[in-house]
């Protein structure tokens, strides 16, 4: 159908996004490793709802057969678990990895083939994430370590510390079982 060239990033970028997938049957695309591709960018995503890799953007080539594809919609290509797990186990990759994708819902990436998800949609991780005119700046360690000074308050099964910047960070954690 298609063949993506892009650098060998993607992945390393897979492994780290393994980590980040849901073992929720309930939801089963969101236990997939999913490749963003558009506008000659490819992002590799990764939630379980409740944390969410989202790769460093990188350059993709998409040709469709020997003809370089100058304009296509954006998809999406969900690698299932077990294919994730193959792809976890490369050890080196030349510079550039080949994605090729077939008709038949599989792939082949960097020379390993995947099976590709088919019976549904990646979540919309992008409303998720807020889009800021301004930034703040301020010390790793300090944050850090004011992270561990509220977590003995946070829920033992999420961990969740609540941040608002207002000019400054202010955290909460709250462990509504407990109070």
């Amino acid at each position: 159908l298609c063949n993506l060239h892009t650098n060998n990033t993607i992945i390393e970028d897979i492994k780290k996004a393994a980590k980040f997938i849901s073992n929720d049957d309930l939801r089963p695309a969101m236990a997939c490793v999913c490749l963003d591709i558009s506008e000659d960018i490819i992002e590799v995503i990764a939630t379980d709802a409740h944390k969410l890799y989202n790769s460093e953007k990188a350059n993709v080539e998409m040709y469709l057969g020997k003809v370089r594809a100058k304009k296509y919609k954006p998809f999406q290509l969900l690698i299932t678990p077990e294919s994730v797990k193959e792809l976890v186990k490369i050890k080196k990759t030349n510079s550039i990895v080949e994605i090729r994708v077939f008709k038949d819902y599989t792939a082949n990436i960097a020379g390993i083939d995947v099976k590709l998800f088919e019976d549904g949609n990646y979540p919309n991780y992008r409303a998720v994430m807020p889009q800021y005119d301004n930034c703040m700046t301020f010390e790793k360690d300090e944050l850090i370590k004011n992270v561990k000074r509220v977590m003995p308050s946070a829920n033992k099964a999420t961990n969740q510390v609540n941040f608002h910047l207002n000019g400054s960070i202010a955290m909460s954690a709250c462990d509504v079982d407990f109070g």
